[in-house]
C-alpha cells in the first residue's frame, strides 16, 4: 500500500506544529505573572525600608545645643538710673517784710549751724514790741494794785468783825444794866405803895430805866450797822478779787501780744538750721533791698537763699514693680556717675519708701553716699553735685554655690517654682520637671531635678518631643529658647 503525505491541519503532525507557539506564550505569561508578583512584593518591602531610612534620617537632622548646670555665686540685680540729691536742703524765705540790714553769705559760702545768714530791718515791728512790753508792765502794775486792794478790803472786814464783836459785848452789857434798872424800878414802886418813900424817888428810877432801854437800843443798832459795814467790806473784797483776775487776764493778753511780736522780730534774723553750703542766692538780695514776707508759707516766689547739706548725698533710685519684693534696707548698691568716669561707690541701701508710686509703679530707694572732698585750685570742694545723673545696680539677692542653668533652657509654662527642661540621655531628648529658686532673668537656680553632669538643651534646630533622637553640640552661649511640638 503506497504511503501518502497530507497537508491537512487536522492531521496529527499539523496539530503538533500549531501547539508550539501557544505553549511558548503560556510560559511567557506565567513567567511575567511571577515576575510581577515578585516585583510587587519586593516593592512594598523597599518602600518600608525607605520610610524607615527617612525617619531615621529626620531624627538625625534634629540638632540641639546643650549646656551643663554650673555651680557658683548667683545674684539677682536691678540696674536703674538714679539722681544724686543733697542729704538735707532748704529754701530760705522771709517771715517778715523789711529792708536787708546785713547779708553775711553768698553762693558757695560754707556755713555752720546757727550762723547768721542775713538780718532784716523792721522798725515798725520793733516799735510794736516795745509797746507790747509796756502793756505787760502796765498790766502787771494793775495786778499789784488789785492785790493791794484785796489786802485792804480784807483788813476792813477784820476791823468790822472786831467792831461787831465789841458792839455785841455792849449789847450784852446794856441788857444786863436794863435788867438791873427794871428790878430797881419795881422795888421802888413797891416801897411807894407802902408809903415808905416819896414819889419823887420812883420818878428818878423810871428815868434811869428808860435811859438803860435807850442805851440797849443804841447798842443793838450799832451791831446792825457793823454787820452792814461787814457786808460792804466783803463785797469790796470780792470786787478786788475780780479786779485781780481781770488784771491777770490782761497780763496774759499783753504777754501773748508781746511774745508774738518778739517772735516775729526774731524772724528778722535768719540763721542756718544745719551745716552746709549756700547753693543759691536771689539776684535781688542785697544790702538795703526791700524784701517781702512769704505770706502763709507760700513757696511760689523764689527763695532768698538755698542751703544744702552735701557732706552726704542721697542717691535716689526708682525700683520697678518686679523687683520691689526683693529690695530692702541693707542691699548692696553699686553707683556710678556719667560725669565721674572711673569712680564707683558701693554702699548699702539706707531706706526704702515701702510703697509704690501709683503713676510709675516704682518704689523709691535711697543710698547714702559720703561725698568725697577734692582739691580744685586752692580750695577743697565736694565731688558729687546736686542733680548728678548716674546708674545704680542693687544686688537684690545673692546665693553662694547655687546650681543654675540659663533661663533659655526652660520650656512651656512656668508656674511658681515648677518648670520643665529637655535633657539629652542616651541620644534622646527627655522632658524633665525641675524645681527652681533664685531667678535673675538670665540664670535660674535649680533646686531639684538636675545633676551637674546633665546635658540640658538650650536651643534646637527644630521642635522636639520627649523621646526624640537628637544630635548634640555642647555650648556655653545660649542661642535661642527651646521649642517643642
Amino acid at each position: 500500500m503506497e504511503a501518502t503525505y497530507s497537508k491537512n491541519p487536522a492531521s496529527g503532525s499539523g496539530r503538533k506544529l500549531w501547539l508550539i507557539p501557544v505553549v511558548l506564550l503560556a510560559v511567557v505569561a506565567i513567567g511575567a505573572g511571577a515576575y510581577l508578583m515578585k516585583s510587587n512584593g519586593g516593592g512594598n518591602a523597599h518602600a518600608a525600608g525607605t520610610e524607615r531610612h527617612t525617619a531615621e534620617h529626620s531624627a538625625a537632622d534634629v540638632h540641639v545645643e546643650v549646656i551643663k548646670p554650673t555651680k557658683g555665686v548667683l545674684e539677682r540685680t536691678t540696674s536703674q538710673a538714679g539722681t544724686a540729691l543733697a542729704f538735707d536742703a532748704i529754701d530760705i524765705r522771709a517771715e517778715v517784710s523789711g529792708y536787708v540790714k546785713t547779708l553775711k553769705v553768698d553762693i558757695n559760702s560754707e556755713v555752720q549751724e546757727k550762723d547768721l545768714l542775713l538780718e532784716i530791718d523792721v522798725p515798725e515791728l520793733k516799735a510794736r514790741v516795745e509797746q507790747a512790753r509796756a502793756a505787760v508792765t502796765l498790766a502787771e502794775a494793775q495786778k499789784d494794785q488789785r492785790e493791794a486792794a484785796i489786802k485792804s478790803a480784807n483788813a476792813d472786814v477784820k476791823a468790822v468783825e472786831a467792831k461787831i464783836k465789841a458792839a455785841g459785848a455792849k449789847v450784852s452789857q446794856d441788857q444786863a444794866y436794863l435788867k438791873f434798872r427794871k428790878k430797881q424800878l419795881d422795888r421802888f414802886n413797891d416801897l411807894l405803895r407802902t408809903g415808905s418813900i416819896e414819889a419823887r424817888l420812883v420818878d428818878e428810877q423810871e428815868d434811869r430805866y428808860e435811859a438803860a432801854t435807850d442805851a440797849l437800843t443804841a447798842s443793838r443798832e450799832a451791831v446792825n450797822a457793823a454787820m452792814a459795814q461787814k457786808e460792804a467790806s466783803i463785797a469790796r473784797v470780792e470786787q478786788a478779787n475780780a479786779d485781780l483776775e481781770e488784771a491777770k487776764a490782761k497780763i496774759k493778753v499783753a504777754n501773748s501780744a508781746k511774745d508774738h511780736d518778739e517772735a516775729m522780730l526774731s524772724f528778722a534774723k535768719i540763721y542756718a538750721p544745719f551745716d552746709g553750703v549756700i547753693t543759691y542766692r536771689n539776684e535781688r538780695l542785697a544790702k538795703g533791698a526791700f524784701i517781702r514776707a512769704a505770706e502763709g508759707g507760700s513757696t511760689t516766689s523764689p527763695p532768698l537763699l538755698t542751703l544744702q547739706h552735701i557732706d552726704t548725698m542721697r542717691m535716689v533710685v526708682p525700683i520697678p514693680d518686679r523687683d520691689v519684693p526683693y529690695c530692702r534696707k541693707g542691699n548692696l548698691a553699686i553707683v556710678t556717675f556719667d560725669a565721674l568716669p572711673g569712680k564707683t561707690f558701693k554702699f548699702p541701701v539706707a531706706r526704702t519708701g515701702e510703697s509704690e508710686d501709683l503713676q510709675t509703679k516704682t518704689m523709691r530707694a535711697e543710698i547714702d553716699i559720703p561725698n568725697p572732698l577734692v582739691t580744685v585750685g586752692d580750695r577743697q570742694v565736694r565731688l558729687i553735685k546736686q542733680g548728678m545723673y548716674g546708674n545704680v545696680t542693687v544686688i537684690l539677692a545673692r546665693k553662694e554655690n547655687a546650681l543654675s542653668i540659663s533661663s533659655a533652657c526652660l520650656v512651656g509654662k512656668t508656674e511658681g517654682n515648677k518648670a520643665f527642661v529637655y535633657v539629652v540621655r542616651d541620644g534622646k531628648a527627655r522632658k524633665v520637671a525641675i524645681e527652681t529658686g533664685l531667678d535673675n532673668g538670665v540664670l535660674v537656680e535649680v533646686l531639684k531635678g538636675l545633676e551637674p553632669d546633665d546635658q540640658v538643651v538650650v536651643s534646637s534646630s527644630g521642635g522636639i518631643d520627649d523621646g526624640v533622637a537628637v544630635s548634640v553640640t555642647e555650648t556655653d552661649k545660649p542661642a535661642r529658647a527651646v521649642s517643642s511640638h
